[in-house]
């Protein structure tokens, strides 16, 4: 499972979830996209350069629950959170070594399903 990095908005695949007549997000960082909910977070203007001007990481949760998808988001907002607070503290810090991260997080989060 692989590292999406995009460098424009939403897709036309991106869906919030329909509630009556409006569409409402069902959390945070999170879209539905043929039935399996996906993660994705704007990566924060002053580390877009660093990032090869890519403005948004996203992930397929591979998963249809909702549920699941939103703990899943919460984790994964956490996981972003404190790389792009390390990116910060540690100005060598690029792209590869940010997916060498988000990967030993997902590895974290395997495990921790496991149990």
């Amino acid at each position: 499972m692989g590292w999406y990095w995009g460098r424009m908005g939403r897709s036309h695949r991106d869906t919030p979830l329909r509630h009556g007549a409006r569409d409402v997000p069902a959390a945070p960082h999170l879209l539905r996209r043929g039935g399996i909910y996906h993660w994705r977070i704007r990566v924060p203007a002053d580390l877009v350069r660093r990032l090869g001007g890519r403005t948004h990481l996203s992930r397929s949760l591979r998963t249809a629950s909702l549920s699941v998808a939103r703990t899943l988001a919460r984790c994964w907002t956490a996981a972003a959170e404190e790389v792009f607070a390390g990116m910060r503290r540690f100005e060598d810090l690029g792209q590869a070594e940010v997916n060498r991260l988000l990967d030993g997080y997902a590895a974290a989060f395997a495990a921790s399903e496991e149990d």
